[in-house]
Order: structure tokens, then sequence, then C-alpha cells
């Protein structure tokens, strides 16, 4: 681990002296080293530009059953800013199924529920959510023959798109500095995954 955190200290300054003012940076880690890359992202980027921990929670992949131990299901992507002058933009995702929702609207600051003129309470059918910061995605399987192109730990597109939607807007410089599998570069192209659902059955949609 010292050896690693050495090689990539060395790869983090140079990615925030490219970075631009309003960009961000997402480091993509697993149980073993996201804590220790914390602390030294810390250093690099200072603590006030920690944006997120973002816990990619890949509900579909077989499990490294390890004795004395639960298994693993998740990775973490930390997101940092350059400054505090970074792109943001608020996402939002299909729900499984519509919900009933209260309606609510802010009054002097705070957020209450909105009524009708009658004084009823106001509801709402909610087909979408906001995403947080858990993102229940599913990992690519060794069957897939959609997007699979052999590479190890290569990241799902629905991912890599979610990140450069977060961050950035289209006319944007996306740079992934390791690129794997390639990922990255074919969503900041512009290859869109769409998902869709007919009953029990879940499907990915590319779209150029």
């Amino acid at each position: 681990m010292p050896g690693y955190l050495v090689w990539l200290n060395a790869r983090l300054f140079e990615m925030k002296r490219l970075l631009k003012p309003s960009g961000s940076i997402f480091v993509h880690l697993d149980w073993h080293a996201a804590h220790y890359v914390k602390v030294e992202m810390d250093k690099i980027f200072g603590y006030d530009s920690f944006r997120n921990e973002i816990i990619w929670y890949y509900y579909n992949k077989m499990h490294d059953r390890r004795k004395g131990q639960l298994p693993n299901a998740c990775d973490v992507i930390l997101w940092y800013s350059k400054t505090e002058d970074y792109k943001h933009f608020e996402l939002k995702e299909m729900r499984d199924e519509p919900i009933k929702q209260l309606v609510r609207k802010k009054v002097d600051g705070r957020m209450v529920n909105a009524r009708d003129d009658a004084g009823n309470v106001l509801y709402r059918e909610a087909i979408d959510r906001t995403v947080d910061n858990v993102w229940r995605l599913p990992a690519l399987q060794p069957a897939d023959s959609t997007e699979r192109v052999g590479y190890p730990t290569q990241k799902p597109l629905e991912l890599t798109q979610r990140v450069i939607d977060l961050a950035s807007e289209p006319g944007d410089i996306v740079a992934d500095f390791f690129c794997g599998g390639g990922s990255f570069l074919v969503s900041a192209q512009g290859v869109r995954v769409v998902r869709t659902q007919t009953g029990n059955t879940t499907g990915l949609t590319l779209l150029a």
C-alpha cells in the first residue's frame, strides 16, 4: 500500500494541475484502498474540496465469499472538485413503480406541505427520484455481449454515464487517465444508456 500511494500521488498532483477550476475528479477504489486514498486526496485537493463518497452497489455481482468476512457488494468513488466553482447537475432516476408523494414548498425558508385553497394536503404521483450517493447499478456480467471488451475491471456504461452527467455538460472535456476498458471514452462521446423495464425483465438500450 505505501508504494501504491506514492505511485498514485504523483499522478494525482498532475491531474489536479490539468483540471479546470470548474472541474471535478472521480477516483474509483475498492475496500482495500478507499480509506488510504481519501486521506491522500484530502492533502492534495484539500479537505474542503471533498464532495461525496459515492457507493457503487453492484447487486448482481457474484460475491467473493471469504471465510470470516461479509461478502463485498460495493466499491467506492471519491468525488473532489478543484475549486468551489465546480459544475454539478442534479440527477434523476426512474422508480420501479410510481408512488404517491406529498407536494412540498418552501415558506419562510423552510419546507412545508403544500395545500389547496380548501386546506387539503396536496399529493403528486412520483415516477422518478433524485439520485443520492448510493448508486444501485449492475456490474457487467462475464456473458455480456453488448459492452464487454475483455478488460478485467471494465466499468458499465451506465456507471460512467452517470459520472459524466453529474459533473459536466456537452462540450466539456473528459479525461480518463487510465482508460481501462474505454467505458468513459464511449460515454463521453455521447453514447447513451437507457434502462428499460418490462414486467420483471430489465434491459439496456444504447443510443448514439
